[in-house]
């Protein structure tokens, strides 16, 4: 498995860990989540189909590509190259953090609510869990609607199903 072969390979681990010819990883996380939108159109059990392809190059920098799929309706949330920045940079649109040995958080901060996912890597495989979370002081998200693009209201979405592959 290719993994971080700089300054990361102390957290995660002794040179087995080390980086192939292009010394990244790519890390991909796959999910499902539903959720609905709220009066005055309301519309329940809404299904997105989430996929978020990370590249963690041997210099600690991340670059992601971010695509959803409600419907028909395909969304790019971050796209390739558009964050690719130093591992734990605040001022990106998308935050990667180690949180220990053999572990990730990235955090993206949507309108009303942030997204956490956090990634536990044992060997060459990985599993994710993700969570949502409202602001302080919003009881709702706000986001375009698939049919329409026009702006509404929505409850937080559920994660149905997640899972994460390294390659």
């Amino acid at each position: 498995m290719r993994f971080f072969a700089a300054g990361l390979a102390t957290v995660f681990g002794p040179p087995a860990f080390a980086a192939g010819s292009t010394g990244e990883t790519i890390i991909e996380i796959d999910f499902v989540e539903t959720h609905d939108r709220l009066p005055p159109d309301e519309r329940t059990a809404i299904v997105g189909r989430h996929q978020i392809v990370a590249t963690l190059s041997a210099d600690n920098r991340v670059s992601e590509n971010n695509e959803a799929i409600f419907g028909k309706r395909k969304r790019q949330f971050v796209r390739q190259g558009q964050n690719n920045e130093a591992l734990g940079d605040n001022s990106a649109k998308v935050v990667w953090r180690v949180l220990g040995p053999h572990q990730l958080r990235r955090i993206f901060a949507g309108r009303q609510f942030l997204m956490m996912t956090d990634i536990e890597i044992s060997g060459d495989s990985c599993s994710v869990q993700i969570k949502y979370l409202l602001q302080k002081g919003y009881s709702d998200t706000i986001g375009p609607r698939a049919d329409t693009g026009e702006l509404a209201h929505f409850s937080l979405p559920t994660v149905v199903s997640s899972g994460c592959s390294i390659r």
